[in-house]
């Protein structure tokens, strides 16, 4: 997808986690973990309000998006408290023997990953078990049965609807890594990386929530000294404890850019979500059977229609459109494009218009300028909206969100599969706004 900035849609949940400090805390390939720094918006709950209301600016907490759901595992938002903590991953205070004051890791594994709960953590190479665990039970029973541990009993817990298991593990005062095998105290590993959870120094406690959902083992691993304060472990437990789980939102944009938030509901499969786009399709976007969505979420205030798209460079107007009307009334005197007829329409209760486009089948992209066949630009970019390809359907979605402009482009082509249309119109009725 072509469009603005250039933006690759790789899902957000390939963000790497980079560990907290040697030996690693990363998780395996077989895991994504949450990127805490991934997405926040302000608000008191989860982030897919239903109403797309948002709560005062003075609230004592954050919500936080630490990942978006992806083959079989599920999107994770949590609640966070406003002052201190902060980074990625998420922390607080600071860092004593390479042990963090508090740190919260999250993982969510694909369903099927095979646990490896090495019976000694510092003999791990020789005790490595010769069944995996591969259930939340089996895998939280191994971490308490986990020599030197001094582990507590497993316990039943609920984490946003889903079951589970929380305990918490100890590393010895006394534990010299350096004499463990490979030189690192390992608490487990997965089918692909034997490495999966290394500790980092001795006296290190970890209160561990263990839920499946839906086939996903999620582990949230509140990490602390015993010197943390108290009330740096309840803030902890309530950040696991305020993690709700979903498969299908995705977050477009969020408020902490500037931008108005978006949230969109996918099928549950097929479709690969980005920063401000999704899309779908053999190649993505692209033709001749892609679709997708790309969001101008507010942040741009002077939108420039180009009179004809493939001489942009020469008919940019003098004034901008900055109004729903003023950029509609634009695009359908835009040259060459076979314009619909204006519809009003609403999104998430906010009012605007939509209009469809079209990209002549004979249009030579090489005769253009740069190459490119381009809608729009805004201050500072010129090139801020343009063609994938030949025959391109382009409808244009744009709403007035408390004065600012939301606009959204859903384009495809008429080889592009009627269900992935269909998708496409449904992700659009799914929008959600946080102004």
């Amino acid at each position: 997808m072509n469009t603005r900035h250039k933006l690759l849609l790789g899902l957000v949940l390939l963000v790497a986690l980079e560990g907290c400090s040697s030996p690693k805390t990363s998780a395996p390939p077989t895991s994504v973990p949450s990127s805490p720094a991934a997405v926040t918006s302000s608000g008191p709950g989860p982030a897919f309000s239903p109403t797309g209301t948002t709560e005062p600016t003075t609230s004592p907490i954050r919500t936080m998006i630490l990942s978006q759901p992806h083959d079989g595992m599920p999107g994770i938002t949590v609640t966070v408290p406003a002052s201190g903590w902060g980074g990625n991953p998420l922390s607080k205070g600071e860092e004593m023997n390479n042990v963090p004051e508090a740190m919260v890791l999250v993982w969510s594994f694909r369903p099927g990953t095979k646990f490896f709960v090495w019976g000694d953590p510092c003999r791990w190479r020789s005790t490595r078990p010769d069944t995996p665990a591969t259930t939340v039970d089996e895998f939280a029973a191994a971490l308490g049965a986990q020599a030197s541990r001094d582990a507590s009993k497993p316990v039943d817990v609920t984490i946003g609807g889903y079951a589970g298991k929380s305990l918490t593990l100890r590393v010895p005062d006394d534990a010299v890594f350096d004499d463990c095998q490979g030189g690192g105290f390992r608490t487990y590993g997965t089918d692909e990386d034997s490495g999966a959870r290394t500790q980092q120094g001795p006296g290190q406690v970890d209160e561990l929530w263990i839920v499946d959902v839906d086939g996903s083992i999620v582990v949230f691993d509140a990490m602390s000294r015993p010197d943390t304060p108290q009330a740096s472990v309840e803030e902890m437990r309530s950040i696991a404890q305020s993690a709700r789980f979903d498969s299908r939102t995705h977050v477009l944009s969020d408020t902490s850019d500037g931008a108005i938030g978006i949230t969109v509901t996918t099928p549950e499969s097929g479709w690969s979500v980005g920063h401000w786009g999704v899309e779908t399709g053999p190649d993505g976007f692209d033709p001749p059977y892609g679709a997708g969505i790309i969001a101008f979420p507010g942040v741009d205030k002077k939108f420039y229609v180009f009179g004809d798209p493939c001489t942009w460079s020469t008919t940019k107007p003098g004034t901008p459109a900055t109004t729903v009307d003023e950029l509609v009334a634009a695009l359908e005197k835009q040259r060459s494009r076979n314009p619909s007829a204006p519809e009003k329409i609403r999104l998430d209760g906010y009012p605007g218009k939509k209009i469809t486009l079209n990209v002549p089948d004979d249009a030579l992209f090489s005769d253009c300028d740069k190459g490119t066949f381009s809608t729009l630009g805004v201050a500072g970019e010129d090139q801020a909206l343009y063609a994938q390809g030949r025959g391109e359907i382009d409808e244009i979605w744009i709403v007035d969100v408390n004065g600012r402009i939301a606009l959204l482009e859903a384009g495809y082509y008429a080889d592009t599969p009627q269900q992935a249309v269909d998708e496409l119109h449904a992700i659009l009725d799914s929008i959600r706004i946080e102004p």
